[in-house]
């Protein structure tokens, strides 16, 4: 598993390296917008430059996500990219039928089932390596108040689109 998330990050990595726009740009609403945060290749030659040689530099863990939107949704990820921190740090499980997503646990229980008490672990929590990736599709995200959202878990495919999409 640690391979194929190296092999992901190197990939994500060498794609976004030759990405035609020397702007971040973002579409809102259709329309596209210049980013405030500096573009990729800036934020590189930033972390290179002697005088940050000190300078922390984080990831998002799992985006950025907050009591609205879920941990490693787009949302949660689109967000950390609107925050200027274009580094992500996800985890990456298989479904049953052999597709790569974006999910942390390796129950769906805390984050696909309203119905569930991750403080109690009752309810419905079935591991994810036992669904079909179109069953995975079926459901959606939930907020730590249990309240159903409209993101889904997203396949490592549709992960490495959207960063490129948005700059990330």
């Amino acid at each position: 598993m640690r391979r194929l998330q190296f092999l992901i990050a190197i990939l994500t990595m060498l794609l976004a390296s030759f990405s035609p726009q020397a702007n971040a740009q973002t579409t809102v609403n259709g329309a596209l917008v210049k980013s405030r945060c500096p573009n990729w290749q800036t934020q590189v030659e930033q972390i290179r430059s002697e005088k940050t040689n000190s300078k922390v530099i984080t990831a998002r863990h799992r985006g950025a996500f907050d009591k609205q939107l879920p941990e490693n949704s787009l949302g949660a990820f689109l967000q950390a990219f609107d925050q200027c921190r274009p580094v992500i740090e996800t985890d990456v499980r298989m479904t049953a039928d052999g597709v790569p997503v974006i999910f942390h646990d390796t129950n769906i229980g805390k984050m696909l089932r309203k119905d569930y008490d991750p403080e109690s672990n009752e309810g419905p929590n079935e591991r994810l390596n036992s669904l079909k990736f179109g069953e995975l599709k079926s459901l959606r995200l939930v907020r730590p108040d249990r309240t159903e959202t409209s993101f889904e878990v997203p396949s490592v495919e549709e992960l490495v689109d959207f960063t490129l999409q948005h700059e990330g």
